[in-house]
């Protein structure tokens, strides 16, 4: 066998016309055609591109390279051309270029399959050629801007279907693929019988590949007695890429022998199409819904398990920011950023010094870093403010003069929506007021900046807050809220008595389901005998400018079950899946620490807080930096497969500033600092067999055992099952589960809405999960979801020694 050459590209000036009614077989309407030459490692070939007529072109098009023989064919022959007239008729492009042996590739080895086989025999792997082939072409199209990674699939029919899923398994830029009746295995074909028994034609099986292909979304079609290229290899490969957690939709048609119908074409069309984009150029998600099983919303019930809180993992790392300036004695209450496009990262932060005071706007500020990987971060000299001395600083917003307090927290949103290009990025922090006679005290307050770097503050409050007079009573309707004092240092002690007002550190998010920006944040509770400021609980406003705002609401505060020393410090909430979540800080305010809980809602309004006292992210111990007090924010990051959350720690506590003088700046003994906690996506909670709980929930009761207890079961179950509530599955396509089997196996079967099991879906029909997959697609051995008949229907997943975190409908 050849060995894999090094691609060498060369392309030509491209040649752009619109395609005549007669070129190329038939088609509806014009579509603009540019073709351009490749040459890799010596063999030169044409590759055709088409796009929409001018005006139809999606904002951020798709590419499909599909093959079936020759490239016209392919493009504009029916039915071959199905998938591309769907990309074209969406807005989206389609390409192709001859398979070997066919069109203007025919060569010294003969034409169509045969020659496959003859250049193969000769020692030249045309298969492996045309992956690298594959890699070139789409090479070209992302350099003449037809197209950008992540948003191309390739399909193909029969011999250009293997070809197409070779070339998905030797390029990450390609997400999904299709094969309509392809060849899996060529050792089914009548033309390579004469070396059938070889070990290199067996290892040419597209089931060999399949590792190559995890996580891209493929479609596979074939009719149930398609003997040219065998359905039984069909379905291994089906069965190996269900193994590898790829995301694949099996199909078997009613198509007699090696035929494809347009209904299997039409299928295939739309799965690509709903993987790499819609009209508008952006993935559709309309079709798509994940069941997080933070809480049992979607559950109907569940048997013989129980739900594991997954802690965060820290970084290594930590902290990726260390307060290492002279502005910065103490650091936290982080918001961050990336951009979508650039990858760019972007943090703002709190940073405190105690021990310099003389300018009191200096006292607290905003600082800025930014990253290109999220883990190292670069603080930019940016000259904005100086800090005494210090002429280049990273601060890019201060407190303002004359206050009677100081500024306080930070919590930034990028919102690409407004039109307005100055305040895409906006900001809520706490400030006072000049200290004048009018006595107007603090509250929130709000900035605008293109950039995220250069600020404009909106003038005024938006929302005043109460401070002070811990304990008091609040005024009558008719007082003052403005109470003075003895003086203390020389100064009258102030106190604005607001009640039912927001405190000092709130955190802001866009609310996509109500149409609003929102801020959660500390919120006063009154004590038992009345008097202000007794403890926080979480409170919330909104609005539809991020200039006025709502009254606020109180939301929730601590129960019964709480220790008494519990209080809530600010609970920042952030939009996730249509689920809100919140990393709550719990604060012990006897014993000066703070730690983080998980709470959700379905509404934004009523939460649960089953996981109240385990702790989602556990604080350092010993002399770490954030061995005392964590601070969340409403901004994680979805990186990935990976969910990051990026938290302010302190040694000491954030009550009463114990530590905020001791950090000697340039020393690396920590006393704060922003840290990365890491989550795999969607795995906040799971699923798992309960241990403690038998098949049996009871014994039959004698004379003996009445008032006794059943002994416990003699070894700790490993069984469960979770029922879903009942389900359209009439407009999903496939089904994945979020799990870890790698211990023991996951089995799905699907109920009728009335209960009963349906034939063909049992857990006895299903191919088991047995690994640890983000998306590990549920599959049946002989039935595929379109093969249900309409109607509600409900999952059951069956649990052997394994974990459960979400389940996807595509």
């Amino acid at each position: 066998m050849s060995c894999r050459r090094t691609v060498l590209l060369v392309a030509v000036l491209p040649i752009v016309a619109i395609v005549p009614q007669t070129a190329m077989g038939q088609r509806e309407g014009d579509y603009r055609r540019e073709d351009f030459s490749v040459n890799v490692g010596g063999r030169e070939f044409v590759a055709t591109v088409l796009s929409p007529p001018e005006g139809k072109l999606a904002e951020d098009p798709a590419l499909l390279l599909t093959f079936a023989g020759e490239r016209g064919t392919s493009l504009l022959k029916e039915p071959y051309c199905k998938a591309a007239k769907a990309f074209l008729r969406d807005g989206h492009r389609a390409a192709s270029f001859d398979l070997p042996g066919h069109g203007e590739r025919i060569d010294q080895f003969g034409k169509s399959i045969g020659s496959f086989k003859n250049a193969f025999v000769a020692g030249t792997d045309v298969f492996a050629n045309f992956a690298d082939d594959g890699r070139a072409v789409i090479s070209e199209c992302v350099r003449r801007g037809l197209a950008k990674p992540g948003r191309i699939a390739v399909a193909g029919t029969s011999r250009g279907g293997y070809m197409a899923l070779r070339v998905l398994a030797g390029d990450d830029r390609v997400v999904a693929g299709a094969g309509f009746a392809p060849v899996t295995d060529w050792r089914m074909l009548s033309e390579f019988a004469a070396v059938r028994e070889r070990a290199d034609v067996a290892d040419l099986r597209l089931a060999n590949f399949a590792k190559r292909m995890v996580g891209r979304h493929i479609y596979l079609a074939i009719g149930k007695t398609d003997d040219r290229v065998g359905t039984d290899a069909c379905r291994e490969l089906h069965r190996a890429l269900v193994s590898t957690s790829s995301l694949v939709e099996f199909n078997l048609t009613d198509d007699a022998g090696h035929t494809m119908g347009a209904d299997g074409y039409e299928r295939g069309a739309q799965f690509l199409l709903q993987r790499v984009g819609s009209k508008s150029g952006k993935p559709s998600s309309a079709n798509c819904r994940t069941l997080l099983f933070v809480d049992d919303h979607d559950v109907l019930y569940r048997s013989g398990t129980r739900k594991e809180i997954v802690p965060l993992r820290k970084f290594a790392g930590n902290p990726v920011i260390a307060p290492d300036r002279p502005w910065e004695g103490m650091i936290g209450w982080v918001s961050t950023y990336q951009n979508p496009e650039t990858g760019k990262c972007q943090m703002w932060y709190q940073a405190y010094n105690e021990k310099r005071s003389g300018d009191k706007r200096l006292k607290c500020v905003v600082a800025y870093a930014e990253s290109a990987d999220g883990k190292e971060w670069v603080k930019p000299n940016l000259g904005l403010f100086p800090y005494y001395e210090v002429k280049e600083t990273n601060i890019v917003l201060i407190g303002a003069p004359n206050g009677y307090g100081d500024r306080y927290c930070n919590s930034v949103l990028v919102d690409p929506r407004d039109p307005d290009p100055v305040r895409r990025y906006k900001m809520v922090y706490y400030d006072w007021e000049p200290d004048d006679e009018r006595n107007l005290g603090a509250g929130m307050r709000v900035a605008f900046s293109p950039d995220g770097i250069h600020w404009t503050k909106h003038e005024g409050m938006v929302h005043k807050t109460s401070f002070g007079a811990k304990g008091k009573q609040v005024p009558f309707a008719d007082e003052s809220v403005y109470v003075e004092g003895p003086v203390k240092n020389g100064r009258p002690g102030k106190s604005w008595l607001v009640p039912l007002s927001m405190s000092d550190a709130q955190d802001v998010f866009y609310d996509d389901l109500k149409g609003c920006y929102v801020s959660c944040g500390k919120m006063w509770m009154q004590g038992p005998d009345g008097g202000t400021h007794w403890k926080h609980g979480m409170g919330r406003i909104e609005s539809r400018d991020f200039i006025h705002w709502s009254k606020p609401q109180f939301i929730l505060g601590v129960n019964d079950s709480d220790p008494p020393q519990l209080e809530f410090h600010t609970s920042p909430v952030f939009l996730y899946n249509g689920q809100y979540f919140s990393l709550n800080q719990i604060l012990n305010r006897s014993a000066g620490i703070m730690d983080i809980e998980l709470m959700s809602s379905r509404d934004g309004f009523a939460w649960d807080r089953p996981y109240a006292g385990i702790h989602f992210l556990e604080r350092g111990t010993g002399a770490a930096f954030d061995a005392a007090t964590l601070l969340s924010n409403s901004t994680p990051l979805l990186v990935g497969d990976e969910m990051w959350f990026y938290y302010g720690g302190y040694r000491g506590t954030a009550i009463g500033a114990v530590g905020l003088g001791q950090q000697v700046i340039g020393a690396k003994d920590y006393f704060s600092g922003i840290g990365l906690a890491v989550m795999k996506k969607d795995r906040f909670v799971a699923i798992v067999p309960d241990p403690k709980i038998g098949l049996r929930n009871s014994r039959k009761v004698t004379r003996d055992t009445v008032g006794k207890e059943a002994p416990k079961p003699a070894k700790p179950n490993t069984i469960g099952q979770v029922t879903l509530r009942p389900l359209d599955l009439g407009k999903f396509r496939r089904i994945t589960i979020n799990a870890d089997a790698t211990k023991g196996r996951i089995a799905v079967e699907v109920l009728n809405e009335d209960g009963f099991r349906v034939r063909g879906f049992s857990k006895d029909d299903a191919i088991p999960v047995t690994n640890d997959s983000l998306a590990a697609v549920v599959a049946w051995k002989e039935r595929t979801l379109g093969q249900l008949k309409p109607g509600r229907y409900m999952l059951r997943i069956h649990l052997d020694n394994a974990k459960l975190f979400a389940c996807t409908f595509q």
